[in-house]
C-alpha cells in the first residue's frame, strides 16, 4: 500500500474486517459486518457489500482487497472495483492459489467445520493464472504478481486441535476428498503451464539465440511454478 499510495490518495479497504489499514487519513473501510472492536473510526467505516459498493464512479485512487475475494461473487466484485476506481487507479489483491499445499489444510478446515471465519460463507474459491486472466477481462493491466508464503505448520496444529475437539478427526481418512483436491489442483497447474508455454512460443526466435532463450524460458517457468505453489498471490492491477 505504501508503494502505490501517497498522502493525497483516496483508498478503499474492501472487506476490512476488524483491521484498519491506512497510509494516510483518506482511507475508507467497507465490510458486510460492523467490526467487533473500535479500531476503525466511525467516520472511516461504511457497512455494505463489495458486490454492490455504495460509492460513485471513479472516486478512489487505490482499492485493496486482502483475503476477501475468494468468499464473494468475484466477477461482480471486480466489476465494482473497476467502476469505483479512477482511470489508472490501482487494485491490490491477495488471492489463494489453487496449487498450494496449504489448500489441503484450508479445505479440511472448511469441510469439517473447523475453519474460524469472520463470517460464515458458502463460497471459497481458489485461483489459477487462467482464472485470474478471466477476472481481469481487459479491464485491468497486470502490474505485478508475486507469491506469498508463511509457516502454516501452526495453522495445521490448530486444525488438528479443532478437529479433535469437534470429534471430526476421522475425516482425515476420506481418500475421496484427497483425490478431489489433487485432481482440481493438478488440472489448474497443468493448464497454467500449457498457457505459459503457448504464450512464450515465438516463431521469430533467431536460431543462434535458441539456447539462451530456452534457458531463460525454463527459468521463467520455474519461477512461475514456484509462485503457483505459494500460499497466496499478491497482485497489483491498474485500471485501463
Amino acid at each position: 500500500m505504501k508503494k502505490y499510495t501517497n498522502r493525497k490518495s483516496l483508498v478503499l479497504d474492501a472487506g476490512s474486517g476488524n483491521f484498519f489499514r491506512t497510509v494516510n487519513h483518506d482511507t475508507i473501510c467497507i465490510d458486510i459486518m460492523r467490526p467487533s472492536s473500535n479500531i476503525i473510526p466511525v467516520s472511516h467505516f461504511v457497512q455494505g457489500t463489495i458486490e454492490n459498493l455504495p460509492f460513485s464512479d471513479s472516486v478512489f485512487d487505490v482499492v485493496c482487497c486482502f483475503s476477501v475475494l475468494q468468499f464473494l461473487n468475484d466477477e461482480m466484485a471486480m466489476r465494482e472495483f473497476y467502476r469505483v476506481l479512477k482511470p489508472g487507479g490501482k487494485l491490490l489483491l491477495t488471492l489463494p492459489t489453487g496449487f498450494s499445499p496449504f489448500r489441503v489444510i484450508r479445505d479440511m478446515e472448511i469441510l469439517f467445520g473447523a475453519y474460524i471465519a469472520y463470517h460464515k460463507t458458502e463460497i471459497y474459491s481458489y485461483y489459477s493464472r487462467s482464472r485470474l486472466e478471466r477476472l481481469i477481462n481487459n479491464r485491468f493491466t497486470l502490474v505485478n504478481l508475486v507469491g506469498y508464503n508463511y509457516n502454516f505448520v501452526p495453522r495445521f496444529v490448530l486444525f488438528i486441535y479443532n478437529a479433535t475437539r469437534l470429534n471430526k478427526l476421522f475425516y482425515f481418512l476420506r481418500l475421496n476428498y484427497i483425490m478431489k483436491v489433487g485432481r482440481t489442483s493438478a488440472g489448474e497447474g497443468i493448464a497454467g503451464v500449457h498457457q505459459l508455454k503457448n504464450s512464450e512460443n515465438d516463431k521469430t526466435i533467431i536460431q543462434t539465440n535458441k539456447k539462451q532463450i530456452s534457458k531463460d524460458r525454463n527459468v521463467k517457468e520455474l519461477r512461475y511454478l514456484l509462485t503457483d505453489f505459494s500460499y497466496h498471490y499478491l497482485i497489483v492491477l491498474q485500471k485501463n
